[in-house]
């Protein structure tokens, strides 16, 4: 029976970013063969999950394409990062369990959501990681929203900070470009254009 075979998660897609080091571009818009980058993403995740919510802080109507539920980071949190995001968003999602990617990582492993999922038996995030480094896609439980909104009060606004003191566990994947290329240069989209998505995407 498939993990997600009882109940799917939500999703998070964080979108939100000021897209400081691509000339300010609204990143999840950019397209790279054809294809925006917000779709590489839904495309990879949208069998697996239940409902997607955006986090968005421009181009709402582009963004509303994709899902009904597109939310501006709260005024007092505003563009401080994916904490922000994931706390505006998670009082938007229905269920207990979330999965949360970003725009600007397009290409996801083809078992990432029930990997994940499986990950968060007992404890309250599920991270992915390759070569030994974490990757800013996860899964999270809801209950995690008052620990969130704690850091960015104190403004401690560091993702993988924030994470590291939580209860945890690692899902290792495979090194396998484009696989978890982050597109956060001219390069690294030049790299995603020229490289076709693998046929297969497994973990170790």
């Amino acid at each position: 029976m498939s993990c997600l075979a009882d109940s799917k998660p939500d999703a998070i897609i964080l979108a939100g970013g000021r897209g400081s080091r691509m000339q300010h571009a609204d990143k999840g818009l950019i397209e790279a063969n054809g294809k925006r980058l917000i779709e590489y993403v839904i495309d990879s995740i949208q069998d697996d999950v239940d409902d997607i919510v955006i986090s968005a802080n421009r181009n709402h109507e582009n963004y509303r394409r994709y899902s009904s539920k597109v939310i501006a980071d709260e005024p007092e949190f505003a563009f401080q990062g994916p904490l922000a995001g994931i706390a505006s968003c998670l009082p938007h999602c229905r269920h207990e369990k979330v999965l949360v990617a970003s725009c600007d990582i397009p290409i996801l492993p083809n078992n990432l959501t029930c990997d994940l999922l499986l990950a968060l038996h007992d404890v309250d995030v599920s991270i992915s990681q390759v070569n030994g480094r974490l990757q800013p896609v996860f899964m999270l439980r809801q209950h995690c929203l008052a620990g969130i909104l704690h850091a960015l009060r104190n403004r401690d606004l560091g993702l993988m900070q924030w994470i590291r003191t939580q209860s945890h566990s690692i899902v290792p994947f495979v090194d396998s470009p484009p696989v978890f290329l982050n597109i956060n240069t001219a390069n690294a989209l030049q790299q995603l254009c020229q490289s076709p998505p693998p046929a297969s995407r497994q973990k170790n």
